[in-house]
């Protein structure tokens, strides 16, 4: 039965109005990053046009776009054909593929999102996806540990509440003269017991040092409002617990190393399934844009112990500037015994599971978000691969209409084996020579059918007057780049649901996904949410499996048939 307060409130009223209380709240914190934004937005957008080029020092006007682009793709910058913004005309709304290497790197990340527009769809989509969740995460930012009289150490916290998601909120911690004492990376015993954790729990427990009392150490008073647990989800929690703020006349910090430059510290959430570890990727993507930080001189360490993994090169190439990202193996070979280093700026990263392509994991309203077009385009210059796609070809809109299918099949051994390094990595090959090819879920039955009758669609006759041409390919068998290569160049994706679908958002703007959703994998929505968020059409059936091919084939028909070859 429901109790009555004294005002004759029922509990199930006073939940009501709390929940609405935080709506309103959530509504209020959108509007204000808005506001923000466009502000952000046109301060970037100045500073973007006063850019000097590449290797220059003075505040001259940059060139047209069309001639920037032209310049660096090897053609002529001063005469026609590759003088206008009309051979280029896609980079237009993808102005982070225009950008030289200097302006890449030196750039902040929110000032290049910022380029990319309003998201759409209305409600809180603009909070959600766009710069203002930048604002809105950045205006959360309160002190939680001050500095002593006569000490210069802070930590400073920017806890958010993101929309429908559970918990007290997600946090970014920025810390100004703080140290890290790396002590327990470098202890055998303590490395060894996570690695016989991980392989007992059968990989289900992560490969995180949680470390001692230490860790963490700056010479500031917590304030207990803001610095608590609850504030601090998943492998946060461990750095809450690790601070050590010493004596209340502590100011010195007792250094044996000071690194200057700007260091982001995070875990990753896993090392071998894009999906999961494209969380820590926007997490990077976000925290370097709430904290205005470019990546020219940034400094990435990756704390957990497993191996690089297949993904590698986006930390150390996409987040790598002029300084190599250093794993905890790194860290136990440069520092040995003299772990403690300080940091004049380090930040704590978000935690993996926090990322806004997870959290919202419902189908949302929202379409063409700042969050994933500015991301896609920042991986693709990242890998040097923006001359490739289809915005650079001086021909135009490519009249091919490229049908991928990402196949689901048992091609690879374990990531575990198949990344493991003896040499260089806690992930000693002799404790995965039992592991052999990995079993998938969702894999088609009728594999090799599905792959004959989606090849028949190339000698189709098209309306849109589109040429259809068919691959089939195991991103399993590729490298990350070459991952990404066949991504920008694919118009129509098809796989069964599952993480590789992630791949969907480096397709062109024209690209239609269609996720087949095979044994009961229809409940989720990610997928959905991706293509809608990057701007692109998004099509699906449930469907058995084995696959009708006539069915099939009439779906990817109408995805080839949706497309104006006309445009990118």
């Amino acid at each position: 039965m429901a109790t009555t307060t004294e005002r004759g409130l029922t509990d199930r009223d006073i939940v009501d109005s709390t929940q609405q209380l935080e709506s309103n709240i959530r509504d209020s914190e959108a509007l204000l990053g808005s506001l923000v934004m466009d502000a952000t937005a046109q301060q970037a957008a100045l500073k973007l046009s006063r850019m000097p080029p590449q290797g220059s020092t003075s505040r001259a006007p940059e060139p047209p776009l069309g001639a920037r682009v032209g310049a660096r793709l090897g053609g002529p910058t001063g005469t026609k054909p590759h003088s206008t913004e009309t051979v280029y005309p896609g980079f237009a709304g993808h102005i982070i593929l225009a950008l030289n290497d200097s302006q890449f790197r030196v750039t902040p990340v929110d000032e290049l999102m910022s380029q990319y527009g309003r998201a759409q769809g209305g409600g809180s989509c603009e909070g959600d996806f766009g710069m203002g969740l930048i604002a809105r995460w950045r205006a959360t930012r309160k002190p939680c540990c001050l500095a002593r009289s006569g000490s210069d150490s802070s930590l400073e916290c920017h806890l958010v509440k993101q929309t429908k998601h559970h918990g007290h909120g997600d946090q970014l911690v920025l810390g100004t003269n703080v140290r890290v004492d790396y002590k327990d990376w470098a202890t055998k015993a303590v490395t060894d017991k996570v690695l016989k954790d991980y392989i007992g729990t059968k990989h289900s427990d992560a490969a995180y040092v949680h470390m001692s009392k230490g860790a963490l150490a700056a010479t500031c008073e917590t304030d207990p409002s803001e610095w608590k647990k609850a504030a601090f989800p998943g492998w946060n929690e461990d750095w809450f617990k690790s601070l050590d703020t010493g004596r209340a006349e502590d100011t010195d910090l007792g250094c044996d190393h000071w690194e200057e430059q700007p260091t982001l510290l995070l875990q990753r959430d896993t090392f071998a399934n894009f999906f999961h570890d494209s969380e820590d990727f926007f997490n990077t993507f976000i925290a370097l844009a709430v904290l205005k930080w470019p990546t020219d001189d940034l400094q990435v360490i990756i704390t957990d112990l497993y191996p690089k993994g297949p993904f590698w090169d986006m930390w150390s190439r996409v987040f790598a500037g002029r300084r190599a990202p250093l794993t905890a193996w790194d860290l136990k070979t440069k520092y040995g015994k003299q772990s403690r280093v300080c940091y004049r700026k380090l930040a704590l990263g978000i935690y993996g599971p926090a990322s806004p392509i997870t959290v919202a994991s419902w189908r949302t309203p929202c379409s063409r978000t700042p969050l994933v077009r500015a991301y896609s385009d920042y991986v693709v210059r990242g890998l040097g691969l923006e001359g490739r796609t289809h915005y650079a070809q001086p021909s135009g809109p490519p009249r091919v209409v490229t049908i991928t299918y990402m196949a689901r099949r048992a091609s690879s051994q374990w990531p575990e084996r198949r990344f493991c390094d003896s040499k260089q990595s806690f992930f000693k090959c002799e404790d995965w020579m039992h592991l052999d090819k990995r079993s998938l879920g969702r894999m088609i039955r009728n594999d090799k059918q599905v792959v004959a009758a989606l090849k028949e669609l190339e000698t189709r006759r098209w309306t849109n007057g589109a040429q259809v041409t068919f691959r089939d390919v195991d991103f399993n068998l590729l490298s990350f780049e070459e991952q990404i290569a066949v991504d920008i160049t694919t118009d129509v994706m098809v796989g069964p649901h599952g993480a590789g679908l992630m791949h969907n958002i480096f397709m062109p703007d024209r690209g239609v996904l269609v996720e087949l959703h095979i044994d009961n994998s229809g409940s989720n929505q990610h997928f959905h949410n991706l293509a809608r968020w990057q701007g692109r059409k998004y099509l699906t059936q449930n469907m058995g499996n084995p696959i009708n091919t006539n069915e099939l084939k009439r779906l990817v028909a109408s995805a080839v048939e949706s497309i104006d070859i006309n445009t990118y």
